[in-house]
């Protein structure tokens, strides 16, 4: 970690008054940095009754692969890349990495760099492709479509204190749906679709949670408006979205987790809605890209429990129960409460950790279906889920 770019991070000054709440502001402002692990503050007492303040900083590699596997029937994907979360010392990211659908290709590069010359506020940048085969739901059956989805897009970020955020972005995109099913006569959709479209997006982050280790306690809600503008058409898209975790720190080894997520967009009757239900967003063994929606409510819960640690690893079991409701294209929102649009998914998994290795966690869970045991799969990835 860079000196200077450390010591910015620090409200207490040279030569000036602190409390301790403040040296505790200044704790969790470190620890929420790239590659930092720990920290601990130790204050003495001089002859002259000034104070002597040492901050024992324990930091990480930052260096990591990045990669994701999921097995479920009828999906296979896979992603392997690579990402540093600590470019140049200061706290910048950049990522690669390449995934594919079912054979399809996806990959991403992004670069971050969220304190600009040291300052509260930063910007990012990405370029992105996304490829895969998706279901899509009409009155006459379900087509599946080859979707292809490459954009490019920039984004500011503004932090007005240690808890709260602002974002903001702008991305042009192309979506293009080609029909793969082979019997079209009485079938409805298009057998192709392309659109340019711009997303404006506006998010503010209110962000309490304390990290030390791989531990984590506290709260942060999150909300996101966005509104998409078809380019050639005048038929504008808005979504709204909350999203809100909350972590317990129980005894020594227990971490408890949930998540909140509630969105809703504009509900038209399109099978190209934005909402997605997939393995790797929402419920752990459903599969990948399976439904579209236009609202969504999703309650994810872990119980995750420390069975080995020493300096250098640590191994965690969790039981997990991922639950989720949708709103098809065109109803009311009343369907949410239907029991035929409720997905409900409980499992179990372990999470490696390599505790000198920022954010590498990797983790292995298996999902099954509670209202319909045929349904279930694996899915790996890195990092913890929320």
């Amino acid at each position: 970690m860079d000196k200077d770019f450390l010591l910015a991070r620090i409200k207490t000054e040279l030569n000036g008054t602190t409390t301790w709440a403040q040296l505790d502001k200044d704790q969790h402002r470190i620890n929420r940095l790239n590659g930092v692990q720990h920290t601990v503050i130790e204050v003495d007492t001089l002859p002259d009754n000034t104070l002597k303040i040492r901050y024992d900083v324990m930091g990480q590699k930052t260096i990591k692969p990045y990669f994701g596997l999921g097995l479920v029937r009828d999906n296979f994907w896979f992603r392997i890349g690579a990402a540093e979360f600590n470019l140049g010392h200061k706290n910048q990211t950049l990522l690669g990495f390449y995934e594919s659908q079912n054979g399809r290709p996806n990959g991403k590069l992004y670069f971050e760099n969220p304190f600009f010359k040291g300052k509260d506020w930063g910007f990012w940048s990405s370029a992105f492709h996304n490829a895969s085969v998706e279901p899509l739901f009409f009155e006459s059956g379900v087509a599946n479509y080859n979707y292809d989805l490459t954009g490019l897009g920039i984004g500011g970020i503004n932090h007005f204190n240690l808890l709260d955020k602002l974002t903001y972005s702008i991305t042009f995109f192309n979506e293009e749906y080609r029909k793969l099913t082979s019997n079209t006569e009485f079938m409805d959709g298009p057998d192709f679709l392309s659109q340019r479209k711009l997303l404006f997006s506006l998010g503010y982050l209110h962000d309490k949670v304390e990290y030390d280790f791989f531990y984590r306690k506290g709260y942060q809600h999150q909300i996101l408006a966005q509104t998409v503008a078809t380019i050639g058409e005048d038929l504008p898209f808005y979504s709204l979205s909350y999203e809100g975790r909350h972590y317990w720190k129980l005894k020594k080894k227990i971490n408890l987790a949930a998540q909140l997520r509630a969105a809703i967009g504009t509900n038209n009757d399109t099978p190209f809605a934005p909402f997605v239900l997939d393995s790797n967003f929402n419920l752990r063994g459903v599969g990948n890209r399976v439904d579209r929606a236009t609202a969504q409510f999703v309650l994810n819960l872990e119980f995750r429990y420390t069975i080995f640690r020493n300096k250098l690893v640590a191994v965690q079991a969790v039981g997990f129960s991922d639950s989720g409701t949708w709103r098809p294209p065109g109803f009311p929102l009343n369907v949410l409460v239907k029991k035929q649009n409720f997905r409900s998914f409980v499992g179990g998994g372990f999470r490696f950790i390599l505790t000198k290795v920022f954010d590498s966690v990797i983790r292995v869970d298996y999902g099954i279906e509670i209202f319909d045991s045929s349904q279930h799969g694996l899915v790996l990835g890195f990092g913890q889920f929320f």
